[in-house]
């Protein structure tokens, strides 16, 4: 299919519905609550930092569902693998000796772009990039504004996710 994703309704609802077409009904939805962290991220002190650092902010923008998990488990894995590579990428420098004397792209170099390009394609999926970000508004009483801060009961939420333990 040609053309732009389409966006999803929530993200829409949140940017104050610009378009103005009918949006479908919030039935469809599935109800904003944290995923429990998959194992594989709660191996990888990378990954989860990002885990925990983003589901706090998608619970907080109402953007995050049980069947998110899959794709941020995927987002925070290219993130912590990206991260690595550019680090090996700094610590060897960008270019590397064959054992035949030639010079080539470092494969560090490859696998965090690879790992950059598809954090990002992941991200996008949330609306996390910094074209999607500040267009990102929730609407409320008909004036546009910011989404607002954790209450005390989404803040206790996420404490109990926090503390709960991974299987």
């Amino acid at each position: 299919m040609a053309g732009r994703k389409p966006k999803p309704d929530q993200i829409k609802r949140l940017e104050g519905n610009p378009g103005h077409r009918a949006l479908k009904g919030t039935a469809d939805a599935p109800p904003v609550e944290i995923p429990p962290c998959p194992e594989i991220v709660a191996q990888d002190p990378i990954a989860l930092a990002m885990w925990e650092e983003q589901t706090r902010e998608l619970l907080r923008l109402r953007l995050i569902a049980r069947i998110n998990a899959p794709v941020l488990a995927a987002m925070c894995i290219h993130w912590a693998r990206w991260w690595r590579a550019a680090a090996k990428v700094r610590e060897c420098g960008p270019l590397v000796e064959t054992p035949t004397e030639f010079t080539r792209p470092s494969p560090w170099l490859r696998i965090a772009d690879q790992a950059h390009d598809r954090f990002l394609r992941a991200a996008q999926e949330f609306g996390m990039t910094p074209a999607s970000y500040s267009r990102v508004i929730a609407q409320t009483g008909g004036k546009l504004q910011r989404p607002l801060p954790f209450d005390g009961e989404e803040e206790r939420a996420f404490d109990d996710y926090l503390n709960q333990k991974v299987h």
